[in-house]
């Protein structure tokens, strides 16, 4: 039996060393997860920045400029999420000058998509989830649509404003709102369509590193 002393030096050396492996060991695990999230983010802004470019192109009714955000929110959380969507709008206004006053809609879409993470919110409906990221997102890109640029951004959706604020007499503010509710919902239907099958295809050996 050893001395009483030498027994608590040994204990408390074994608990310590034991300590400081582990933080190692977590620390590299963390570290490699960091790694590959980051990667995953870099081809979020990639993602947003393509779906931008051809929504453009196209003139279609809806946005695409979130399709990475939203991915990288559900895949990888909020950390990763909103430095996409910041760089995404940083990199669009190179060729968009209405992506900057959006930057609060990209972040919201960001932080919305990440609560799809939870256990409890991560299998429901499709419709739902939609619900649950595009009702935010319109309130603060149609807010911004409104109040900043009077209703008259790049996106296609600014023709049916100018239909139902011209044609219909519905007031400015209004024609906003009401064309951002229904456009942001099927913008990110879609998107969420194509985000659960680009996740449903990634390998499970890279998703248990995420």
């Amino acid at each position: 039996m050893l001395p009483a002393n030498v027994r608590r030096y040994w204990y408390a050396s074994t608990t310590l060393y034991s300590h400081l492996l582990l933080r190692r060991v977590v620390g590299r695990v963390n570290e490699r997860k960091h790694s590959v999230r980051l990667s995953f983010a870099a081809l979020g802004v990639c993602l947003n920045i393509l779906g931008s470019f051809l929504v453009m192109i196209t003139r279609l009714p809806i946005y695409g400029d979130t399709l990475g955000t939203i991915f990288v929110g559900v895949f990888c959380g909020p950390f990763y999420a909103v430095p996409c969507a910041l760089v995404s709008s940083l990199l669009n206004a190179s060729y968009d000058p209405f992506a900057i006053p959006f930057i609060p809609n990209g972040i919201t879409v960001a932080l919305f998509a990440s609560l799809l993470r939870q256990p409890r919110l991560r299998n429901l409906p499709l419709a739902l989830k939609a619900f649950i990221v595009g009702l935010p997102a319109s309130v603060v890109s149609a807010s911004v649509s409104a109040f900043v640029f009077g209703g008259i951004t790049s996106a296609g959706s600014s023709y049916i404003v100018q239909l139902l604020h011209g044609v219909f007499q519905l007031p400015m503010v209004a024609s906003v709102f009401l064309v951002q509710v229904f456009t942001d919902y099927a913008d990110k239907f879609l998107i969420l369509v194509i985000v659960t099958l680009i996740i449903q295809r990634i390998p499970t050996r890279i998703k248990e590193k995420v």
